[in-house]
């Protein structure tokens, strides 16, 4: 599948890629967020992963004169933090997010990120509008059907997927991305059944258009390859963490043994420096309720 990309010639920029005549994505140079734009009509949908600044600021102004609804997947860093350059955008969410929002929570922790790369977003997280997974609701001249999508942020039950029907574009938040393996904050078991949960979806459902919060834009094919990758990868951490747990190993052999389960894929650099297996290993202690004595783990939402 080609995409025509359009190079902003800047060095604060992403790149601008169209995915057809209503729909594209501003995709950053760091960790290759993600931030989806459509619009019909005087209507536009947006959302919602960046980690720039000035890639936003291309983006509000694409909308700015539009009917528009932002669509947030989950409120950690990267996310709740472009919010703010949408003020005339109606801000939709799942409750677990607002919630996030409400306790002021997600505006501390993209304050506290993104003073350390001395980023400064406008605005600050807000949310407008609740739904639950499996409503279907109007927005604008869209119909968008949200789904369950737990396991990967870093509050529990926080993430939600929208497929926007007419577009045929699916939303699946920070999911089914190819330029790293799986990075779970939460729980991997939650995360194993979401994956799962949205290769499911895409084999029944019309869609074009698979938008990870990080990484290339899928096709079906796509999707469903890097879905299955990483519902075995998921998995296995899964058996190895509950073998750890019934044979009582000690800590340090447990993470051990998660690291050592092979990945899906390499990790782009920049992802890489989070380390996302020493993650993985802390959320399958938190599986079963053990809190693990880690070299470190990484504070960033």
């Amino acid at each position: 599948m080609s995409h025509h990309s359009i190079n902003l010639h800047h060095r604060d920029f992403g790149k601008l890629i169209r995915l057809s005549e209503t729909v594209a994505v501003m995709q950053g140079f760091q960790w290759q967020c993600n931030n989806l734009v459509v619009r019909k009509d005087g209507h536009a949908l947006t959302g919602d992963s960046s980690w720039n600044p000035a890639d936003l600021e291309v983006v509000a102004d694409m909308v700015k004169d539009h009917d528009t609804h932002f669509l947030l997947t989950h409120a950690d860093i990267d996310h709740a933090c472009t919010i703010g350059s949408f003020d005339h955008a109606k801000v939709v969410a799942c409750p677990l997010s607002n919630e996030r929002v409400e306790d002021g929570t997600a505006a501390l922790d993209v304050r506290v990120e993104s003073a350390k790369w001395g980023l400064e977003f406008k605005g600050g997280p807000r949310v407008d509008m609740v739904v639950n997974p499996g409503d279907r609701i109007k927005l604008g001249v869209w119909n968008v059907t949200t789904f369950d999508a737990p396991g990967h942020a870093l509050y529990k039950g926080d993430g939600i997927a929208y497929l926007i029907e007419e577009e045929g574009v699916f939303m699946v938040g920070d999911y089914l991305s190819d330029n790293h393996h799986p990075m779970i904050w939460h729980s991997i078991n939650e995360a194993r059944d979401t994956v799962a949960r949205l290769v499911d979806v895409i084999q029944s459902r019309d869609m074009q258009h698979i938008v990870s919060g990080h990484g290339s834009v899928h096709n079906v094919e796509q999707a469903i390859a890097v879905g299955e990758a990483d519902h075995e990868y998921l998995s296995e951490i899964s058996r190895v963490a509950a073998y750890c747990a019934k044979n009582k190993l000690t800590h340090r052999e447990w993470h051990m043994a998660v690291e050592s389960v092979p990945t899906p894929r390499r990790n782009e650099p920049d992802i890489g420096l989070l380390c996302p297996r020493l993650i993985n290993a802390a959320s399958s202690f938190a599986d079963h309720n053990i809190d693990p004595d880690l070299p470190w783990v990484m504070d960033m939402a």
